[in-house]
């Protein structure tokens, strides 16, 4: 017997890290006003960084992008 008020396994290590956590509960709660300040400062932070450094970046955003793409996948698959 399974229940469904728990998420699964992925979603409940998805809502351990820190960010991408707060960003569920902001979801769940309809706090999209938090969200978008959220959303500004990954933006912010993006350009600085490529300000900084580059290309490297860059390549360092799309490996993350990469690995968070992969949860998402793996997430939305599972039953």
């Amino acid at each position: 017997m399974t229940d469904k008020t728990n998420p699964n396994l992925v979603l409940r290590l998805l809502g351990a890290i820190p960010i991408i956590g707060y960003t569920i509960r902001c979801l769940r709660e309809e706090r999209f006003e938090a969200l978008a300040w959220l959303g500004l400062d990954f933006v912010l932070a993006i350009a600085l960084a490529l300000i900084l450094w580059g290309y490297h970046a860059l390549i360092t955003l799309a490996l993350g992008l990469a690995a968070v793409v992969g949860a998402l996948v793996v997430s939305a698959t599972m039953n």
